[in-house]
């Protein structure tokens, strides 16, 4: 499948087959597309917290008011940030993790793996939830967990561009 096509093809699914175990391979697949995205200054404030423990993923689900997913995924991973030796008031680590994220998010599409990414950073009361069950310390951000499986659903693919959100030039060239 060519890299347009696995892009078109993302689209985030929220149900999955408990049933269906995620090969080992592909898991690390997901990994790896995860560890080899840029960072700012290569910097590489990016934390991995592979979740595949059953307790961790229902306490997950059980906790949050959207943990369905958790409850029927077969892994998640979350994207954290230490920022212990980051610069202060850089935000380079969002995007940072933010691509993280996104790389594994199309590296499961062209496994034809199910997933989405489930937002953490400054979401109130998910944040504290999260960080609650992961036992995560102060000095690390989780910006966000993204959610694997093989999928119960089927979302159709996206068509090429969409010229709603696409202008050339200036911003003036937006229509309301």
């Amino acid at each position: 499948m060519n890299m347009l096509k696995v892009m078109l093809s993302r689209r985030s699914v929220r149900a999955f087959d408990r049933d269906k175990p995620v090969e080992s391979w592909k898991k690390d697949a997901v990994i790896a597309a995860a560890t080899s995205a840029p960072s700012a200054k290569n910097l590489r404030p990016f934390r991995f917290l592979v979740l595949d423990d059953r307790e961790i993923l229902d306490d997950l689900g059980n906790v949050l008011s959207q943990g369905k997913p958790f409850k029927e995924c077969d892994f998640a991973v979350a994207v954290c940030a230490d920022l212990s030796d980051y610069p202060d008031g850089s935000l380079g680590w969002l995007e940072d993790c933010s691509a993280a994220l996104e790389n594994m998010l199309i590296e499961a599409t062209s496994l034809d793996l199910a997933s989405f990414w489930f937002g953490v950073y400054r979401r109130d009361p998910k944040e504290g939830q999260v960080r609650s069950v992961l036992e995560v310390p102060s000095h690390v951000e989780v910006q966000g967990i993204g959610v694997f499986g093989y999928g119960a659903e089927s979302v159709p693919a996206r068509e090429g561009v969409d010229s709603s959100v696409v202008r050339y030039g200036r911003w003036g060239d937006f229509k309301a």
